[in-house]
């Protein structure tokens, strides 16, 4: 004999069942390479990209995002829909991310940055880690001016920067609660003010 308590629970866990299956789930790629750094950790390398598409396969029924929409129109999600999406449009989307969505036979949508299209260029989250954080010579005592402020630090022997050095910290990235060398607080700091302002700076 069950307990209204019991009863309770069971048609909340049948409610909540339901509403996962009608749901979609929507995987958020922005790069599939292996660059030397990787700071804001937006790479995931073709091997492992490729083990995601088995899974997916494997677990889910990828659809693409048009699709999805037109299921969405008519009342209802596809059991275990899922749609892959690749953000700002990076040139590996199509060199590495492709040739293996094609393998898997599973459909992809790029958001293209419209301002970034023409002559190639960097993003400027991108151009930061190549100047900041790759070998290079900075003046021991930085100042710069940022949204109409001006910040200074002192880098002392981070300075300069040397392939040895860049090795060390190769797998250093913003989720490390360390901060290990004034370099790396000045490209903190930077990637903090520029991402908050309104016009993201293309460069």
């Amino acid at each position: 004999m069950s307990s209204p308590g019991w009863d309770r629970w069971c048609r909340w866990g049948r409610r909540w069942w339901l509403r996962m299956q009608q749901r979609a789930l929507v995987v958020v790629y922005h790069r599939i390479a292996e660059p030397f750094l990787d700071p804001q950790l937006l790479c995931v390398s073709p091997q492992h990209f490729a083990e995601h598409l088995e899974i997916m396969n494997r677990s889910y029924a990828p659809l693409s995002l048009r699709a999805l929409g037109q299921e969405l129109q008519g009342g209802r999600v596809p059991s275990r829909a899922l749609v892959v999406t690749f953000d700002d449009g990076y040139a590996d989307n199509f060199s590495h991310a492709t040739p293996l969505l094609e393998c898997y036979g599973v459909p992809a949508t790029v958001f293209v940055v419209s301002g970034a299209l023409g002559p190639p260029r960097e993003f400027w989250w991108d151009t930061l880690a190549r100047l900041v954080l790759q070998p290079s010579s900075l003046p021991h005592h930085l100042q710069l001016t940022v949204a109409g402020q001006i910040h200074t630090w002192d880098l002392g022997s981070s300075a300069t920067w040397t392939e040895e050095r860049c090795q060390r910290y190769r797998d250093w990235n913003v989720t490390c609660l360390e901060t290990p060398t004034p370099r790396h607080a000045v490209y903190r700091q930077l990637h903090q003010w520029l991402y908050s302002l309104d016009d993201y700076p293309q460069c």
